[in-house]
């Protein structure tokens, strides 16, 4: 079953659209909160997103730019049944693929969805095998594979556990990248807030450290006052 991004604050209109898709054999992931969508844009894969204009307009539309370009996925955009030509543009240059104004018929929705997913499926099919091809992460002596979960230093395997391996992948794909521990917790644990989330992070972080520490080339450094850095020593 294929899935389908959808983010749009008109629960009604979410509710539709939701079930008109599903009944014809789509998944249709609807994110409710921040958290929920950052873990389903990082983990998961889909074949178009269907995104409110008003949301995107709020940023600016950088979140549709910017998951035109992470996800290489088509984008439907929902426009207001006021929208004008600008209104239009915008949205085109900052990424989508297509515009469909209020009012509309879910049969119309539908038909532009599929057009969109048939129009670009080769070339997110491409895309696809050439990241699959490249199955493994290397930052200096330090070899990740995401496909098998395995981690190595040089030759020795490291015995990691699941959100373990999923912070060292995020920071070997993001060297020197700072990352608070509310992002780290938004990024990677799909739960709702913890009680205390600097005290979840640290601990795993803390860990993270000591499977890390026979091999000073692999480093994660605090950043004062802000959140922590990954950074490798080529040997």
């Amino acid at each position: 079953m294929s899935n389908i991004l959808l983010l749009d604050r008109n629960i009604d209109e979410a509710e539709r659209i939701s079930s008109y898709f599903e009944a014809r054999s789509y998944a249709v992931i609807w994110p409710k909160t921040i958290a929920d969508l950052l873990y389903h844009v990082v983990h998961r894969d889909f074949c178009l997103a269907i995104l409110d204009v008003a949301l995107s307009a709020e940023d600016d539309h950088r979140f549709l730019d910017a998951l035109r370009k992470v996800k290489g996925v088509p984008i439907l955009v929902l426009g207001s049944d006021t929208a004008d030509a600008e209104e239009r543009l915008n949205s085109l240059r900052a990424g989508a693929h297509a515009y469909l104004c209020r009012p509309y018929s879910m049969e119309e929705c539908f038909a532009q969805a599929q057009a969109l997913i048939q129009a670009y499926s080769p070339h997110m099919q491409t895309r696809k095998e050439e990241n699959s091809s490249c199955k493994m992460t290397v930052a200096g002596r330090l070899r990740i594979s995401p496909e098998s979960r395995q981690a190595f230093l040089g030759e020795k395997e490291i015995m990691l556990t699941r959100k373990e391996f999923d912070l060292l992948l995020l920071f070997a794909e993001n060297p020197n990248k700072v990352f608070t521990c509310d992002q780290l917790y938004d990024l990677l644990w799909s739960e709702q807030t913890a009680y205390n989330v600097d005290e979840v992070v640290k601990a795993h972080i803390k860990s993270l450290r000591q499977k890390l520490s026979d091999d000073d080339s692999v480093q994660i450094k605090n950043v004062w006052g802000v959140g922590y850095r990954f950074c490798y020593n080529i040997k």
